[in-house]
């Protein structure tokens, strides 16, 4: 049994306008405005678990957790599960094989609501004797029985040793359902909401990995490895009870750029839709290869830019991989970890607020006037012109169309989010110790560790892993974002 109590009091202010030059102090200010957030939340959880063995080669595992939630009332909620392992090659007498199995699992987990999903909140209001409050109304509607967020998970795989245990391979299929998901449903544009649970998030996806069960050795080297392969396939569904549209539930968006991450019925989770430019031909806005289609040329020779969004792309990766590796001789040791992530669209919002200020390389032949050293600056944009053929007149490149059509295109701004990573690297090196004269110590070490070493993408921006939405949200966007920094690290070890 368990028992979690969370207790949280933040306090945030905020000023506007300093009054004197050089003095930081909210007290400054000429606006100030201060706000104070107060949490408490118990978690009460029992749980149990019957282990079963038959020989050596099959286990057995049943549990069960029920538990009590504040957030959501006293109300128990249990949650089962189940594992079964075979090991089929016991008794099995091969040079090849050395160990196989096969693994199955099942479990109904839990996952409760943010805090502020499930809370009363009022909003201050600018204080009106007459005509307003000075708080808003409860915008929560109904909140009576909730029952926490549920995901059903079922896992097949298998694990085989192979050469007496010198090589390893782990497959596992994986599927997640998670129904029951607490949502805010908009009952009056921008104004109130009502809290509901709908939505299904169905996960797919399979795991592998190839490494060295046990440490290799020749002589007075020593190598241990894992590379690891993962990807995941997603599609949202029964959101329709949400109200929405065709344009489905808001999920993210940008600063700079208008792009925005959508969930849709039958779309994976991480879609991201924004402006784009006009296609000739005949397929339609929401064909998968609509945007491989050529640009539609105005009179002027530019790009037409339409009002209406169409999907880009997904934020979520395709796939990703890494490499982790330690190559020892005697005293000096390398370590290493290299990934690889491919796919997955970045929103490069940083790249339009530069564009549209003028300062990006982009935007060198910019033609803000007559006297410009660039005042002629023109391009022909392939495409097909509004006569059916092909565009031979040249566009000026002037503020207008930066400003006001590149910078306005999410198009031009959804770049290949894919990399290379060294994500760190270390050397150490054991210094010898003499026992006869130093025999209070058992081991001295000097490790230098660099992290986040080296990187190659296509991506133009800073990294392609920085994430304006925060880190608990959907990645995909840069608008601006602190990137992941290099540090080098010097550490001593000593062992008595």
């Amino acid at each position: 049994m368990n028992f979690y109590h969370t207790h949280s009091e933040d306090f945030y202010s905020l000023g506007r306008t300093f009054v004197l030059t050089g003095l930081f102090n909210l007290e400054n200010t000429e606006e100030q405005e201060t706000e104070t957030v107060l949490e408490n939340r118990s978690l009460s959880g029992l749980f149990t678990q019957l282990n079963f063995q038959y020989e050596k080669w099959l286990y057995l595992k049943l549990g069960g957790r029920g538990d009590w939630s504040s957030a959501l009332g006293s109300r128990l909620n249990i949650y089962p599960s189940a594992s079964a392992m075979l090991v089929w090659t016991e008794g099995l007498s091969s040079s090849l094989l050395s160990c196989g199995n096969l693994r199955l699992a099942w479990a109904k987990t839990g996952n409760l609501p943010a805090a502020e999903r499930v809370r009363s909140v009022f909003e201050r209001q600018q204080p009106d004797l007459f005509d307003a409050l000075s708080y808003s109304l409860e915008n929560l509607f109904e909140k009576a029985g909730l029952i926490p967020e549920t995901s059903q998970d079922f896992e097949i795989g298998s694990n085989l040793h192979f050469l007496d245990h010198n090589l390893g391979f782990d497959i596992n299929f994986y599927h997640r359902k998670s129904t029951n998901q607490i949502l805010l449903k908009e009952i009056s544009p921008g104004q109130e909401y009502q809290i509901v649970q709908q939505g299904r998030l169905i996960n797919r996806g399979v795991e592998l990995a190839l490494y060295l069960p046990r440490t290799l050795k020749w002589g007075h080297w020593q190598w241990e490895a894992e590379l690891t392969f993962y990807t995941n396939n997603s599609k949202l569904g029964d959101l329709k009870g949400l109200g929405v549209d065709s344009t489905g539930v808001l999920q993210g968006g940008g600063y700079w750029s208008t792009a925005q991450i959508r969930a849709l019925d039958g779309q994976a989770y991480g879609a991201v839709y924004g402006f784009h430019y006009s296609r000739f031909g005949d397929l339609p806005p929401d064909h998968p290869n609509y945007l491989g289609q050529p640009f539609l040329i105005d009179e002027d020779g530019h790009p037409i830019r339409q009002l209406d969004r169409v999907l880009l792309g997904n934020t979520m990766p395709d796939c990703v991989m890494s490499l982790h590796s330690r190559i020892e001789y005697r005293n000096l040791s390398l370590g290493f970890l290299l990934e690889r992530r491919r796919g997955g669209v970045v929103i490069n919002g940083m790249k339009g607020h530069l564009v549209n200020t003028g300062q990006a390389m982009l935007t060198e032949n910019r033609w803000y006037a007559d006297a410009d050293p660039y005042a002629n600056a023109r391009m022909v944009f392939e495409g097909i012109s509004e006569d059916g053929n092909p565009n031979e007149l040249a566009a000026t490149l002037d503020n207008n169309y930066y400003s006001n059509t590149w910078a306005r295109t999410d198009e031009n701004l959804a770049e290949d989010g894919s990399w290379w990573r060294l994500r760190y690297i270390y050397f150490m090196y054991k210094i010898p110790i003499e026992g006869k004269k130093m025999k209070f110590l058992s081991e001295i070490s000097v490790r230098l560790t660099i992290r986040n070493a080296w990187l190659l993408t296509k991506y133009s921006g800073i990294d392609p892993e920085v994430n304006a939405l925060g880190a608990l949200e959907l990645p995909g966007y840069d608008e601006a974002s602190v990137p992941n920094t290099r540090s080098w690290e010097i550490g001593f070890s000593v062992k008595f």
